[in-house]
C-alpha cells in the first residue's frame, strides 16, 4: 500500500510519517515547507497520482487565538481540502483519511470559522463515491508540536513559560480540556485504515487547564510563579469516549523532555 501524508512536516506529520515507515508503508510525502502548496490544483494531482491511501493531515492550523476569527485561515483550509478530495476522485484513490476537528462542535453552531469549514468539507467528503475515513481530533499533543510563536497550543506554551520561570494563564484554569497523546494517535489513523472506519471522535484524557500545569511544573521540579486571569466564558466542549492508551502524566513528561532537551 502506497500511503501519501499530506502536511508531513507538521507536528502531527513528522510523527506519522515515522510511525508508517517504521510499520514498513511505503510513504510519499507533501508540505507546503517542502515546496508543495497543496492550495494549486497541480500540486496535488501530481502528489496523489499512484497513491493507494491519503492520509489528508495539511492544515493552516494552531492554537485558540490563532484559529479565532481567523477568515484566511479557514480559506487556505477549504481551498487544501478541495483540492485533495477532487485530486483523489481523478486519482482513483482507493482511501481518503481527513483529518477534522472538535472545533467543529456544536454542530449547530461551530465555535469558530475553522470548524465550519472543516464540517463542510466533512458534509462534502461524504457526498463523494470516495472510501473515506472521517477522524475529529480532540487536542493532540507530543513530540515536535510548535513551541513559541503565533501557532503555539497550550502544552507547549505552558512548557515554554515554566523554563522561563513564569506562567501567564488565559482564565482561571478552570477550562476543561480533552488531550490524546501523538503516538496514541498514529495507531488509531493505522487502525481506522486498516478496519476502514468511516467516522471516529478522537477523543483523550480530560483535565483542566490548571491541573494540566500543575503536572508540568511537578515534571519540570521549578520553581515557577504562575498568574491566573479573571474567570472566562468557556467554550461548549464535546468530550467523546477516551480511546488513548498513554497515561496524561507519561505523555506529559515525554513531551516535556523532547521540548526541553531538543
Amino acid at each position: 500500500m502506497k500511503i501519501l501524508v499530506t502536511g508531513s512536516s507538521g507536528f502531527i506529520g513528522t510523527n506519522l510519517v515515522k510511525y508508517l515507515k517504521d510499520k514498513g508503508y511505503s510513504v510519499k510525502t507533501a508540505d507546503i515547507q517542502k515546496g508543495k502548496d497543496l492550495r494549486d490544483m497541480s500540486v496535488c494531482l501530481k502528489a496523489t497520482e499512484g497513491i493507494d491511501c491519503v492520509i489528508h493531515l495539511a492544515a493552516d492550523n494552531g492554537g485558540y487565538f490563532y484559529l479565532k476569527d481567523n477568515d484566511n485561515c479557514a480559506e487556505n483550509n477549504y481551498a487544501i481540502d478541495s483540492n485533495i478530495i477532487d485530486s483523489c476522485i481523478k486519482n482513483n484513490v482507493n482511501h481518503l483519511i481527513y483529518a477534522s476537528s472538535s472545533c467543529v462542535y456544536p454542530i449547530d453552531n461551530p465555535e469558530n470559522l475553522y470548524g465550519l469549514f472543516k464540517l463542510k468539507i466533512e458534509d462534502e467528503i461524504k457526498e463523494t463515491n470516495l472510501n473515506y475515513s472521517i477522524a475529529r481530533f480532540q487536542n493532540i499533543y507530543g513530540k515536535h508540536e510548535t513551541i513559541g510563536g503565533i501557532k503555539e497550543k497550550v502544552i507547549p506554551a505552558f512548557i515554554r513559560q515554566i523554563n522561563e520561570g513564569k506562567v501567564s494563564v488565559y482564565g482561571d484554569g478552570t477550562q476543561e480540556r480533552s488531550f490524546v497523546y501523538v503516538d496514541d494517535l498514529c495507531e488509531i489513523i493505522l487502525n481506522m485504515i486498516k478496519d476502514k472506519t468511516k467516522f471516529m471522535d478522537v477523543g483523550g484524557k480530560v483535565t483542566t487547564l490548571k491541573d494540566l500545569l500543575n503536572k508540568l511544573i511537578i515534571i519540570s521540579g521549578k520553581e515557577v510563579e504562575v498568574e491566573y486571569g479573571t474567570p472566562v466564558k468557556d467554550r461548549t466542549n464535546h468530550f467523546p469516549k477516551d480511546i488513548s492508551k498513554t497515561s496524561l502524566i507519561k505523555g506529559l513528561k515525554e513531551t516535556y523532555k523532547w521540548q526541553t532537551n531538543k
